[in-house]
């Protein structure tokens, strides 16, 4: 009964936001064990995917109220189910794996079970990432005045997006933190993962994250650019979760170069340009060190451009000693529209897997 729990409890987060496939050696089972127990996979594989409160999720299934109460509460402060609060309302929501149960658990990384998390990445869940039409996060511009004629778009300019909310919370990085169990030479800071509103609300009272001012909000994402992280946020226009990765931890960057598919077409809406004219000999090694993307590269000496890979972060850009790079809007034929809210964009990519 137990196993066969788990295996349920697999198959139904395998159809939420970027899935989690099932594999021959059984890797998934190592995360799912170590923080559902069997009655918490009950709970999950009831629950509907939408948010309800304890009285409608009581009546559903014909539980206690007040066994259902306490459950639904103790599930979402351990990051298994996400909790909305409007106003003396409680309501709980099903979450996938990623972005969802491992991030809500940034507090309990742990090489015990993270090394058959990182084995269940090569042998079937990684290539989920990108394999839908829907990105799970995408890339914008690191500074808004660098895209060419100022032609930014407001749900890709980090600034008028933190100016928008109203609560805001931190949290460490966890590819950091993974990176940092091993061997890894990165030096940038952990404190760099934001959240905000009903995310940041969640976060803080789940002790995994801490609250900050807009302006702190503000001076993490312009710092990115000084220390030549991405900028990465959710794939949604309400944006709950802006991150400031880099190349030497981020999971996702790793499986955006190393696993493309189809949402690898819609990560941004922006491209590098080069004018050639201005590009000087013997400073290829700022650009090539600042791409994230292998975009960049010096080939039989030469310096080489592969705009296909390149994610539109404009880190190369501001680097650029001789102004030859810009960053350039894509034809309003190409521009990504996200879906509207995290839940949205988790509903797409299962959408999409349905079809093929």
């Amino acid at each position: 009964m137990s196993d066969d729990i788990y295996v349920k409890l697999r198959d139904k987060l395998n159809q939420l936001g970027v899935g989690f496939a099932p594999t021959e050696a059984g890797y998934e089972f190592t995360f799912l064990k170590r923080f559902f127990t069997p009655e918490d996979a009950e709970y999950f594989l009831e629950m509907n995917d939408d948010f309800q409160t304890p009285a409608e999720f009581a009546a559903q299934t014909g539980k206690d109220i007040d066994v259902v109460t306490k459950k639904l509460k103790d599930m979402s402060k351990r990051g298994l189910i996400f909790r909305l609060r409007r106003n003396e309302e409680v309501s709980y929501h099903i979450i996938p794996v990623a972005h969802g149960v491992y991030e809500f658990n940034v507090d309990k990384l742990d090489p015990g079970w993270m090394t058959d998390f990182n084995n269940h990445m090569g042998a079937g869940w990684g290539p989920q990432f990108y394999g839908t039409d829907t990105p799970l996060f995408r890339t914008i511009p690191v500074n808004s005045s660098i895209v060419a004629e100022s032609k930014i778009l407001p749900i890709d300019d980090a600034e008028s997006i933190i100016r928008s909310k109203k609560y805001f919370a931190v949290s460490p990085c966890c590819c950091r933190l993974a990176a940092r169990m091993g061997e890894t030479s990165c030096t940038h800071t952990l404190e760099t993962c934001m959240v905000f509103d009903d995310f940041a609300k969640y976060y803080v009272e789940n002790g995994i994250a801490r609250e900050i001012s807009m302006d702190e909000a503000l001076q993490i994402a312009r710092s990115g650019e000084k220390d030549g992280r991405i900028t990465q946020i959710y794939n949604s226009k309400n944006v709950e979760v802006m991150c400031s990765c880099c190349s030497c931890c981020c999971g996702i960057l790793a499986l955006a170069k190393a696993l493309p598919g189809p949402a690898n077409e819609v990560i941004s809406n922006y491209y590098c340009q080069v004018d050639e004219s201005l590009c000087a000999e013997g400073c290829a090694d700022i650009c090539v060190g600042r791409c994230p993307f292998n975009a960049r590269q010096i080939i039989d000496g030469n310096l080489q451009f592969d705009q296909r890979k390149c994610a539109g972060c404009g880190l190369c850009v501001t680097a650029c000693p001789t102004k030859a790079l810009s960053l350039i809007r894509k034809d309003d034929e190409h521009i990504y529209e996200p879906p509207d809210t995290y839940f949205d964009t988790n509903k797409a990519m299962e959408r999409y897997r349905n079809k093929i």
